[in-house]
């Protein structure tokens, strides 16, 4: 996987990336503005013959990551040193400070480092170890975890997608602002209020006693969960529901408007 801060050369010692002025022009298109790939065809490059290398701006650490670029008798270029060079002495503040990149804990340990408050890009932090120990920004893209003990923690104020797979999510501050919320198989303290403006939520599979969503979800997944103790939306256009219930049952536990209710839900009529 290509790392945040990744750039290429043609053999000659020129670096070749993709700028802060880029990442903004083409962030509707693309958010891999750090795979060698795409700065090879964005600078109309084959990705097969150029150098790619990767530079931790913040530890300042070098890594050549290949070295494809030949002569034209064949021989091959070797420019790691001046690209070293020029990433050592390279101003980086620009870029980070654009939030427009993607960090990956397991690869790329942020802790100790300082983000933007405003993050465009997606963090991974599936292998963090001490979630405290990171200061996160305040407005971020997407925020994504797996397996994790997340008790207490505190999440941004807005995120736009949060997916939180598998986790203990036991008394954390969920974003005031979240537009997509996806917990599946995950446990959660009783009467957590999810905020009003979220658009979709997946909770399959996991303990929602006691959780209150606002009054309208467009995506509402609750497979395999144990509806009783939870106060569902009023209305919600697409609903997954992998339970059968009772007319009765419907009435009391299930939104009172659902425009699409997916095909492995059930009704019983009686």
């Amino acid at each position: 996987m290509c790392k945040f801060f990744s750039f290429i050369t043609k053999g000659d010692g020129i670096p070749l990336f993709i700028d802060t002025d880029a990442r903004i022009k083409l962030k509707h298109e693309s958010s891999d503005f750090d795979s060698h790939s795409f700065i090879a065809a964005y600078h109309n490059l084959d990705d097969d013959l150029v150098n790619k290398y990767e530079y931790n701006p913040w530890k300042r650490v070098f890594v050549i990551d290949t070295m494809n670029a030949f002569s034209n008798i064949g021989e091959k270029l070797r420019d790691n040193e001046e690209a070293n060079i020029w990433a050592d002495s390279y101003d980086f503040s620009k870029i980070i400070a654009s939030g427009y990149y993607d960090l990956d804990d397991a690869s790329f340990p942020i802790e100790g480092i300082k983000l933007p408050e405003v993050f465009y890009g997606n963090i991974l932090l599936n292998d963090m170890k001490d979630f405290k120990k990171v200061t996160l920004p305040r407005i971020m893209n997407a925020l994504r975890f797996e397996d994790q003990d997340l008790t207490d923690v505190i999440f941004p104020e807005e995120v736009d997608q949060l997916i939180v797979r598998h986790c203990n999510l036991r008394n954390v501050t969920f974003p005031k602002k979240m537009g997509t919320l996806k917990a599946i198989g995950s446990t959660f303290s009783s009467n957590v209020i999810l905020p009003k403006g979220i658009d979709f939520v997946d909770v399959e599979g996991a303990d929602i006693n006691g959780m209150i969503f606002p009054e309208y979800v467009r995506h509402l997944d609750i497979q395999k969960c144990d509806v009783t103790g939870a106060k569902l939306p009023k209305q919600v256009n697409r609903l997954y529901s992998s339970q059968a219930y009772t007319r009765a049952e419907t009435k009391l536990f299930l939104p009172e408007i659902v425009v699409d209710i997916c095909k492995n839900s059930t009704i019983i009529n009686n």
